[in-house]
């Protein structure tokens, strides 16, 4: 995308800034699943048959293909969005009953919604994984070449290139914008790039490593570039910085 799309990434710095003030996993709006004393280890793939594991592993494909093409982040901060989310994840589940055999009596309870939903916290901790591989980008931004810098003149320095690079207003250091043959292009930074082909194209747990699915994309994503940019400010934020 060249300069001149304000209204996109306008969009997508909102959508930043409403997903991510990330200090840590917890403030994730699809937290983990963390099993508390007293509670049941959540369910896994293998407690089922055969082919009740064939469609809760397409529903969990088709929850994160909706993520990042048509829902965008699925809070479950409240009783009523948790509640939202198991129902919509079992609309998911039934929708695709039909395709496979032997899954026309399968019940769906909430063990199983909750099976389909890591899938989106799985993909996130992918998405971070990936992201760490590409982090080498942003050095030249942020590491001071004068090696004789005092810790606290090289955290200094750094403070003022995190700036620089997270300042919306300036489109030439947007860390999500890049330059390709001295024109600037938005969301063309290589962090982004690696990270996007990486994880949604390449990484065969992808829903659009599946040809099929991938021709569902018919236009650049909103959700999807905005999952990527909220990881790319993730790993800065709390791992690199």
């Amino acid at each position: 995308m060249l300069a001149g799309t304000s209204g996109f990434s306008m969009c997508i710095n909102l959508y930043i800034q409403d997903s991510t003030s990330l200090q840590s996993w917890n403030d994730h709006p699809i937290r983990l699943l963390v099993v508390l004393p007293g509670q049941a280890p959540p369910p896994k793939l293998g407690d089922y048959s055969s082919q009740e594991a064939v469609t809760i592993q397409a529903a969990q494909r088709q929850v994160v293909l909706d993520m990042i093409t048509t829902r965008g982040w699925i809070k479950n901060a409240t009783k009523a969005e948790r509640t939202d989310m198991h129902a919509y994840t079992r609309e998911v589940i039934n929708s695709l009953k039909p395709r496979y055999d032997g899954s026309a009596n399968f019940l769906v309870m909430s063990d199983v919604t909750t099976l389909v939903i890591q899938a989106l916290t799985k993909d996130w901790s992918r998405l971070a994984a990936t992201m760490k591989k590409s982090i080498h980008n942003y050095h030249k931004y942020l590491k001071p070449q004068d090696n004789s810098l005092s810790p606290k003149e090289c955290k200094a320095y750094m403070n003022v290139g995190k700036n620089r690079i997270y300042d919306s207003s300036q489109l030439h250091t947007y860390f999500l914008h890049g330059h390709i043959d001295g024109r600037l292009v938005m969301f063309s930074a290589d962090a982004v790039w690696d990270t996007l082909i990486c994880h949604y194209f390449a990484d065969k747990l992808s829903p659009l490593y599946d040809e099929f699915l991938r021709k569902l994309l018919t236009k650049d994503e909103l959700h999807m570039l905005s999952m990527v940019a909220v990881g790319v400010r993730y790993v800065n934020v709390n791992i690199f910085i």
